[in-house]
């Protein structure tokens, strides 16, 4: 089911991610994705955690897309993230 992001969960979104993006680990994008049922959007993404791996520029961006999915795939896993 797809959910719409509000416009102040997309601000949260963004402050989200610089702690993704500035803390998280492989282990701990498992970890999420097991607890919000969302570890295939996690281990399909095809540059995600390659790029957190080898330090990529484009991080920064997997993350948001990935996170979005997470919440569109069910709203109640923009809680369980904050």
């Amino acid at each position: 089911m797809w959910t719409m992001i509000s416009k102040e969960q997309q601000h949260e979104i963004i402050a989200i991610k610089d702690l993704i993006v500035a803390h998280f680990t492989k282990s701990d994008w498992l970890e999420l994705g097991y607890k919000l049922g969302s570890y295939d959007i996690i281990e399909k993404h095809p540059r995600l955690l390659r790029s957190l791996n080898w330090g990529d520029e484009d991080y920064d961006g997997n993350v948001l897309q990935v996170l979005t999915k997470i919440i569109e795939r069910d709203s109640n896993n923009f809680n369980a993230i904050i």
